[in-house]
């Protein structure tokens, strides 16, 4: 990746080119604002990396000044800071940054952020042909959509919506309808989905939209319009400043999130359903492998048993031939004996009917699966 770094500090300066090099990306710097919009605008790197802090203009005016540009605006800007504070990252995120480093920062952090944007710089590119095609086609619609027809189609299109990004891209297009902009955050038990025309899961955007969802259900958050419903949040960039239509817009845009809403509780109960189905399934395998195991151990004991009462009675048979014991002796003793076996052979019996049992049910689990 072709990378600018902007930080009036010299060592850090210095060292985040160092780094950045090392790993195969070709690094620059400036050492103030001025100089790196300037380079920003000519050499139109592939990411930014911009001190906060600096003499003349500062990190947030130049990420302004370059998301204001036609030819900039698709560069992802991160910014490097000491504060760590929510009026820090809303700063960031009102001048139209990606991500926010703190200082001091690690080697790790700054490589696991290049490879998140490296991601969204693709995703956006990609993204924003989407969104021009689909402006295009909601410039053409909008004549004859009315309101509440905007409303029936994202409720269909949430229906036929099969992952959060679809159920995601479905609202915002829904909000292109009304000619507005923004982003949503669906929060389910496999993670959390954040999408708007900037790209997925920015970061900043994320930590952000995480932070609004914990505040009231509708809401005005500076100058811009949140909506909040269950695991659903919706924020809106540009609602209009005319009040009736102000009103009326939010009314739709609440149903909007109700109907999101909606469908994202019906993505967690397939998922609930999908993965209880998987246990219940591996349950029942287990089970079939135990109640045949156990089968087969009892059918190897009875096979066994019987056959060592056979050769038991055998051998007393032969040690009564040579003990000189007289008749009386030897039936009243093999009496005994024989009395004994034949309870042995009962046992044996009961375990063959319950060896039967479990085949039976081992059956019946079978059947089972060949009807599912």
């Amino acid at each position: 990746m072709k990378i600018l770094v902007i930080e009036d500090d010299a060592s850090i300066r210095g060292s985040l080119v160092r780094i950045l090099s090392l790993e195969g990306h070709e690094a620059s710097s400036a050492a103030d604002g001025t100089s790196g919009l300037e380079q920003a605008v000519t050499t139109l790197p592939d990411l930014v990396f911009s001190d906060v802090m600096m003499p003349g203009l500062d990190g947030y005016e130049v990420c302004r000044r370059i998301k204001a540009r036609e030819e900039t605006r698709h560069i992802p800007v991160i910014f490097i800071s000491g504060q760590e504070n929510i009026e820090a990252r809303l700063a960031g995120y009102d001048a139209g940054g990606e991500d926010f480093v703190v200082k001091p920062f690690k080697i790790e952090e700054i490589l696991r952020k290049v490879a998140v944007a490296a991601r969204i710089a693709s995703e956006t590119r990609a993204l924003l042909s989407a969104r021009d095609e689909a402006q295009r086609s909601a410039d053409e619609t909008a004549g004859i959509l009315g309101d509440m027809e905007v409303v029936f189609a994202f409720m269909r299109a949430a229906f036929a919506s099969s992952t959060p990004g679809q159920l995601a891209t479905a609202l915002l297009a829904a909000l292109r309808q009304y000619h507005l902009h923004g982003a949503v955050q669906l929060r389910l038990p496999d993670g959390v989905h954040t999408r708007s025309t900037q790209g997925e899961d920015i970061p900043l955007e994320a930590s952000i939209l995480g932070h609004l969802s914990l505040q009231g259900r509708v809401f005005d958050f500076h100058e811009r319009s949140v909506f909040n419903c269950g695991g659903v949040t919706l924020l809106v960039h540009d609602m209009p400043t005319e009040k009736i239509r102000r009103i009326l817009l939010g009314e739709y845009i609440t149903l909007l999130a109700e109907g999101a809403e909606s469908r994202r509780k019906t993505m967690e109960l397939e998922t609930a359903e999908r993965r209880a189905k998987a246990r219940l399934e591996q349950a029942h395998a287990a089970a079939q492998a135990g109640l045949a195991a156990l089968g087969n151990s009892q059918r190897a004991c009875n096979d066994e048993g019987a056959a060592a009462l056979a050769a038991a009675s055998e051998e007393l048979a032969r040690v009564f031939c040579g003990c000189g014991l007289a008749d009386s002796q030897e039936t009243a003793i093999m009496e005994v004996v024989e009395t004994q076996i034949g309870r042995l052979a009962a046992l044996f019996d009961l375990h063959r009917a319950a060896t039967g049992e479990l085949e039976r049910i081992a059956g019946l689990l079978a059947a089972q699966d060949t009807q599912d």
